[in-house]
């Protein structure tokens, strides 16, 4: 039998230490980051769509309850061309830019131009004049129609 040092017992070794506490604390703070970065992306997503939404708003086809067109008048000038004019009410509830689209065509209904105009920002119930000028020449009787009303982001 084995005598024991003097000075009595060796030190015996502390209790065996546990990393559970450390790790239950990074699985939490990775769990509330991911929580986070769920909602960050989410919340990213939802702001993208307002953009897109509001962008398609101020350009694209405009809708007809939005404005009143008239016109076009169409003249052929001798030394323009084409030209078609006309004026336009913003009927919409915010101020507003338009483009206008015209098609020129000759008696026989083969196509001249078409070409567009851009209106300065029109405030609501307000109107604004339109003119479209092509410099392509025509002979004779020309014909003219608005082919498309846009929105638009520019001012004429």
């Amino acid at each position: 039998m084995q005598q024991p040092p003097q000075g009595g017992y060796p030190p015996q070794p502390g209790p065996a230490k546990s990393n559970a506490g450390c790790l239950k604390v990074g699985l939490i703070v990775l769990a509330v980051l991911v929580v986070f970065g769920l909602l960050g992306v989410g919340c990213l997503a939802f702001g993208a769509n307002q953009v897109v939404d509001e962008f398609d708003k101020q350009t694209g086809v405009a809708d007809s309850s939005d404005y009143e067109l008239t016109g076009p008048e169409c003249v052929n000038e001798e030394f323009v061309g084409p030209k078609a004019t006309g004026t336009l009410k913003n009927t919409s509830s915010e101020a507003q830019g338009f483009e206008v689209s015209v098609r020129f065509t000759d008696a026989d209904g083969n196509l001249i131009s078409e070409d567009s105009t851009f209106t300065d920002s029109i405030d609501v119930d307000q109107t604004a004049n339109w003119e479209v000028s092509t410099f392509e020449s025509a002979d004779g009787e020309i014909k003219c129609e608005v082919a498309e009303v846009n929105y638009s982001l520019f001012d004429g």
